[in-house]
């Protein structure tokens, strides 16, 4: 079956599809005409996002709903519209006048985040591939390096600005670059929700309602105050304006392998180098001292839950293709202050490149594509059911806030601010007669009642686990948690919840502990040494090697001298065995089951004693 392919022609062709035709007059012929173009559609305001753009057309045309605008547009139901690249946006320059592929390149350039996915990533298309394909191939190369967390920023000052410089408020693309928390051109905190009901601006596979109208609690964003200001010095202020220099500028098509070289000769520049390599340590101590620990934990995510093992990888040409945007925007930044100077070391680099006998010049890398109603008329008997649900979500969510109910109900608590909003005022005092400690700051509960409550729960169910007098589990992190009963529980954080991660950590067994305590609980089923290793290995479920090991290490134990009721614990703690226990022997190091090649060690090899009950104590 064929597809329409876009021709540069500005005539509209009708390509026809025969299905299984018969030349006597037998098959049927199925005409598949182009999309019907479309008129009218909004010029795009200075750094405007496509959302918002698309939000625009809908307000002007007067659409009853958003449905209808979709259709018209791209002729498909809704979807989300702030990825990296829109999944419709070739759907849009099929039906906008003119070239299609001129079209789609205008829409990318001018109203998405894909300019800087050029620089960084090396990726563009060509006029002479089928869009639809082009724009798949590049949303599923974005999806690693640019995960968005759902929401689109705006800053209250800007809306105000560009109703008196434009005639209407829109939504800025520069401010959605992944990790720019901060306002270019006004240093204040950008917000992604109201700040006076804490309703998310972005709706979930729709258009926005907000800035051009009041949110549902009748405020206006415009209207917002309350807002944290910063210095123009401030790091956070400095790399938002950076990067907002860069998506604006020049692109200039580098490769790689120009890229990597670029940072690994700027970082030897500065004193970064170690011989012929990177001091990875280094470095990532350097952007703690520019940033800031706190300033480095908004910008990068990885870097935020303490993943710093592999983190600077961006002087490798083989792995610098993952490296998540907003890194690659602290890093640029630090190294060159300017995208001017940015931009001309890539120059020079790729000059340099072409020009090397084994590194041509590399031709812009082709993606390959992968195939691939409100009811308004609510009684007070609907409330009193909306109001017992998001009350008993409360009481048992940990530190459960404001965001955390739009989250989640999001419909709910749109019914309340729009049609009970002296309901949804009660849920403040709610959340706070709910709070058991005083250090509260923007409606956010602090966790250390709860960290400690968890904690308890934790050590309980571990300790029974040790004291149960059946077979022996291994007791895990993972065993510990799903054994404990607590309301909501779930893997605890380590910044969040840190008593009860380091409470994990601390009563979870290494395998030899897990290994003797085997051993000992089949020692005492059987009341007296094994017969064979044989039957010890069967009844404890130890490996063979393990199990003389064992062996030689309890020969002191006299089972007839033993209490009646002796526990396992009793017997470790006497051997001075600990939950991380290494083994006899914990220099060598066992290569596991199976019965493949294993070379040979050098030096001395562990001899095992063959054993023999005639030896071993009864």
């Amino acid at each position: 079956m064929g597809w329409l392919k876009e021709a540069r022609s500005s005539a509209c062709k009708i390509v026809t599809r025969v299905e299984g035709a018969n030349l006597e007059g037998a098959g049927s012929v199925s005409l598949n005409p182009l999309p019907k173009p479309i008129s009218f559609f909004p010029s795009s305001l200075p750094d405007e996002w496509l959302a918002s753009r698309v939000t625009r057309f809908h307000r002007l045309r007067h659409n009853s709903t958003v449905r209808n605008t979709y259709m018209e547009l791209f002729g498909d139901k809704p979807a989300s519209l702030t990825h990296c690249v829109p999944p419709y946006v070739a759907k849009l320059a099929v039906r906008l006048p003119g070239g299609t592929a001129a079209n789609l390149d205008s829409l990318l350039q001018e109203n998405t985040l894909y300019p800087l996915f050029q620089q960084f990533y090396d990726s563009y298309f060509t006029s002479e591939e089928d869009v639809h394909t082009s724009v798949s191939g590049l949303q599923r190369t974005f999806i690693r390096i640019a995960v968005r967390n759902g929401a689109t920023h705006v800053c209250a000052k800007c809306l105000g600005t560009d109703f008196d410089e434009c005639g209407t408020p829109y939504i800025h693309r520069s401010h959605q670059i992944p990790g720019i928390t901060i306002c270019w051109r006004h240093m204040c905190e950008l917000i992604d929700c109201c700040p006076f009901c804490r309703c998310p601006i972005e709706k979930h596979n729709s258009l926005f309602s907000v800035p051009w109208s009041a949110c549902i609690c009748g405020h206006r964003i415009q209207t917002a105050i309350s807002l944290n200001e910063f210095d123009s010095s401030h790091p956070l202020s400095r790399i938002s304006a950076f990067a907002k220099d860069l998506l604006c500028g020049q692109i200039v098509p580098t490769s790689r392998e120009a890229l990597a070289e670029t940072y690994k000769q700027r970082f030897s520049e500065l004193g970064f180098g170690k011989g012929t390599k990177l001091d990875r340590t280094a470095i990532l101590v350097g952007l703690e001292e520019f940033y800031g620990k706190d300033s480095l934990a908004t910008l990068d995510t990885a870097y935020r839950h303490g993943k710093t093992r592999d983190w600077v990888t961006m002087c490798k040409s083989s792995a610098i293709q993952f490296v998540p945007l907003g890194r690659h925007l602290l890093t640029a930044y630090f190294l060159f202050r300017t995208p001017q100077r940015f931009i001309m070391r890539l120059e020079e680099m790729q000059r340099d490149i072409s020009r090397n006998k084994y590194g041509a010049e590399k031709k812009p890398r082709r993606v390959m594509a992968i195939k691939p109603s409100v009811n308004t008329n609510i009684t007070d008997t609907k409330i009193g059911i909306i109001l017992d649900e998001i009350s008993n979500s409360i009481r048992t969510t940990p530190s459960c806030t404001l965001d955390d109910l739009w989250k989640s109900h999001r419909a709910s608590m749109r019914y309340l601010v729009k049609l009970a909003p002296t309901e949804f005022a009660k849920l403040h005092k709610l959340l706070s007669r709910e709070c058991s400690c005083n250090n509260m700051t923007s409606q956010q509960l602090s966790t250390h009642d709860i960290d400690h409550s968890y904690a308890d729960a934790l050590r309980q169910t571990a300790l029974s686990l040790y004291a149960s007098n059946e077979k022996p589990c291994k007791v895990t992190r993972t065993r510990i948690i799903n054994a404990t009963t607590f309301p909501n529980k779930k893997w605890p954080d380590r910044h969040r919840l840190p008593e009860s991660f380091a409470l994990l950590n601390e009563y979870q067994e290494s395998s030899w502990h897990f290994y003797a305590r085997r051993f000992l609980w089949s020692l005492l089923q059987l009341g007296r040494y094994p017969k064979s290793v044989t039957e010890m290995v069967d009844m404890s479920g130890v490996w063979h090697h393990h199990v003389l090991d064992l062996l030689e290490y309890f020969k002191d134990i006299r089972l007839d001298s033993l209490p009646k009721n002796t526990f396992v614990l009793m017997i470790l703690s006497r051997h001075r065995v600990s939950r991380q226990w290494m083994g006899p022997h914990p220099e060598i190091v066992d290569p596991g089951r199976g019965r493949y090649r294993i070379r040979k060690p050098k030096g001395d090899i562990l001899r095992r004693k063959k054993y023999s009950p005639a030896t071993a104590h009864s």
